[in-house]
């Protein structure tokens, strides 16, 4: 047993274990579902609400983004959630905004990607990983919270 751990409490430590198994099988269940769906889906669709699809990812973007702004300035740690959210908003938004790009978009959207979208998207993981390194270093064990 690691050090660290033999000093987390034995409750904090079943539970940290259990959640583990949980996530581990659910990443397990994902990878002959998207076998599955890769074989199945079309590889056209016509979506009937679109645009709010897109309003909606860049709402919750907006939201992350500004609670990010919002913890920094109070110093808050929900920093290290908001940003870390930010992050994952963006790159899906890079993803998606390039994978459904029309063959006359198409190199504009990769461009905005590369150049915009995943920088950002690389500037809210280093917040994030920088702000829980923070707790970290002033001890806050994140064991025993979750």
């Amino acid at each position: 047993m690691s050090a660290s751990l033999a000093s987390v409490p034995t409750r904090a430590r079943l539970r940290s274990r259990r959640r583990a198994t949980v996530l581990a099988g659910a990443a397990v269940v994902l990878l002959p579902w998207t076998v599955h769906i890769s074989v199945m889906l079309p590889a056209q669709h016509s979506a009937q609400h679109w645009n709010a699809a897109w309003v909606g990812l860049n709402i919750v973007m907006i939201i992350a983004i500004a609670t990010t702004a919002w913890g920094s300035w109070r110093g808050h740690p929900i920093v290290i959630q908001a940003s870390l959210v930010a992050a994952v908003l963006l790159c899906v938004d890079a993803w998606f905004d390039t994978v459904t790009a029309s063959a006359g978009t198409f190199a504009a959207t990769l461009a905005m990607a590369a150049l915009i979208e995943l920088p950002a998207a690389i500037f809210f993981a280093v917040v994030s990983w920088r702000a829980f390194s923070g707790l970290r270093a002033v001890g806050v064990n994140f064991r025993e919270i979750g």
